[in-house]
């Protein structure tokens, strides 16, 4: 259960951790991103509504640069999270727009 999302029936894709300390994990069938606190366990919802459906993200990484991106799965654009120090995040969707057939990347790897 996660204190702090108002759609209990959120799935997400596996947390990632961001050079500000925060976990972050984009929407497979929620909404929004979520940001949690491994220190607090607060978990909060983050970002614009990113819209209805299910599949959107499977997968996420981060960059040398410390921004998070989120390859689409069923979406139709590759997804950026950019973690500041004050604990605040920036999200948004990066074009182009890919389409909305499933199963565009089901993982993704960083090399640092």
């Amino acid at each position: 259960r996660l204190r702090g999302v108002a759609d209990r029936t959120a799935v997400v894709a596996p947390f990632v951790m961001a050079r500000n300390g925060l976990m972050y994990a984009p929407p497979f069938s929620g909404r929004r991103v979520l940001e949690q606190d491994p220190i607090t366990g607060e978990v909060r919802e983050i970002g614009p509504d990113l819209g209805p459906g299910t599949q959107k993200y499977a997968a996420c990484f981060v960059s040398h640069h410390g921004v998070l991106w989120a390859p689409p799965f069923a979406a139709r654009h590759v997804l950026r999270v950019s973690p500041r120090a004050d604990a605040t995040a920036e999200v948004a969707e990066f074009p182009p727009d890919l389409g909305g057939s499933p199963c565009k990347f089901a993982a993704a790897l960083a090399v640092l």
